[in-house]
C-alpha cells in the first residue's frame, strides 16, 4: 500500500508537496512513467506566542528532497504563516527568518518576501520563505532536526540585533517516500 504522508496534509501546504500525490506506488519501476519516490520529506508547525513578531499566528515549515536518484542535490524548504482569506494584509514588515537546530546549525537565514510568483508582483498578504538546499550535509542535518524534534524558528524585526520571536517547531510528519512511478 502507498502512503505518501502518514498524516493529513494541512491546508497551507505549498503546491510543491502536492505534486507528491501525482505518483502511484509500485513494487518495481517497470510501469510507464518516470521513477520517483525514495526522497525525504517533513512538515512542522507552531503557533507563535502572544508577544513578538506576528503574535499568535500559525507557522508551517515544509521540506522536500527533489530527485534523489539524480547526481545533483536539490531540496526545498518553505516557511509560511497562515493568513485568513480576505483579511487585511499583514502590517508588520517582512522579518528576517532563521531555521536552526538546537545545536546551532543554521539551515535558513533569509528575509521573508511577499513576492507572488504566479502574478510576478509583491501582493501576498503576508511573508513567505522559499529556500533551496544544494548539499546533502545540510539536507541530512535539517531532516535529522525534523526527526528529533530539535528545529527552531527565529523571526527578527528589520534591523534587530537578535530574534523578536524564537520557537521550537513541532514536527507533524517526516519520512522517506516509497519508490513510485510518476505519471
Amino acid at each position: 500500500m502507498c502512503q505518501v504522508h502518514r498524516r493529513a496534509l494541512p491546508r497551507a501546504v505549498p503546491l510543491v508537496l502536492l505534486s507528491l500525490l501525482a505518483c502511484s506506488c509500485v513494487d518495481s519501476v517497470s510501469s510507464s512513467g518516470a521513477p520517483c519516490g525514495r526522497n525525504q520529506h517533513a512538515l512542522a508547525s507552531v503557533v507563535l506566542p502572544d508577544t513578538g513578531i506576528n503574535a499568535g499566528r500559525a507557522i508551517q515549515v515544509s521540506f522536500i528532497q527533489h530527485d534523489p536518484d539524480l547526481a545533483g542535490e536539490l531540496s526545498e524548504v518553505a516557511i509560511q504563516q497562515s493568513w485568513p482569506a480576505g483579511a487585511a494584509p499583514d502590517s508588520e514588515p517582512d522579518p528576517r527568518v532563521r531555521l536552526l537546530s538546537t545545536s546551532g546549525q543554521v539551515f535558513v537565514d533569509t528575509l521573508g518576501t511577499r513576492f507572488e510568483q504566479p502574478t510576478g508582483r509583491f501582493d501576498r498578504p503576508t511573508w513567505l520563505v522559499l529556500h533551496w538546499i544544494r548539499d546533502s550535509q545540510s539536507r541530512n542535518g535539517l531532516y535529522s532536526a525534523f526527526a528529533t524534534q530539535s528545529l527552531w524558528l527565529e523571526l527578527w524585526r528589520v534591523g534587530a540585533v537578535g530574534p523578536g520571536t524564537r520557537v521550537l517547531l513541532t514536527t507533524t510528519d517526516f519520512g522517506v517516500n516509497p519508490p513510485a512511478v510518476c505519471l
